[in-house]
């Protein structure tokens, strides 16, 4: 997905939320997915929290976005939308996409755990 050009982060979140919500949800409307309001990110240029690659510059501008992330007050809340929407690409909750896949993993592990036994 592209975003408009100059939209900030917030601006991409709430549009990208609001899709996500509506197609995995069925959440129609988005008066009460109001998290993304407080990010730390809402003014900062979308590009930021989406890096070329994970080498070099790319690596730079993600450390850069992470201490955006490191003082949200809503990184939590942002971290487990990525994860529930399947997010692979981006910088969210202070996680880039390795650390994202990790957590996916993680996460399918655990609920494979508690499954009770067949």
């Amino acid at each position: 997905m592209r975003w408009r050009a100059r939209q900030s982060a917030s601006e991409a979140v709430s549009d990208l939320f609001c899709a996500a919500a509506t197609a995995v949800h069925g959440v129609q409307g988005c008066a009460v997915l109001t998290w993304h309001e407080k990010a730390a990110c809402r003014d900062c240029d979308t590009d930021l929290f989406f890096p070329i690659s994970m080498q070099g510059a790319g690596r730079r501008q993600a450390d850069e976005a992470k201490a955006v992330c490191s003082m949200c007050s809503v990184r939590e809340q942002c971290a487990d939308w990525a994860l529930d929407t399947a997010q692979q690409y981006g910088i969210w909750g202070g996680m880039d996409e390795a650390e994202l896949a990790q957590a996916t993993r993680t996460a399918s592990r655990s609920r494979l755990q508690r499954r009770p036994a067949q």
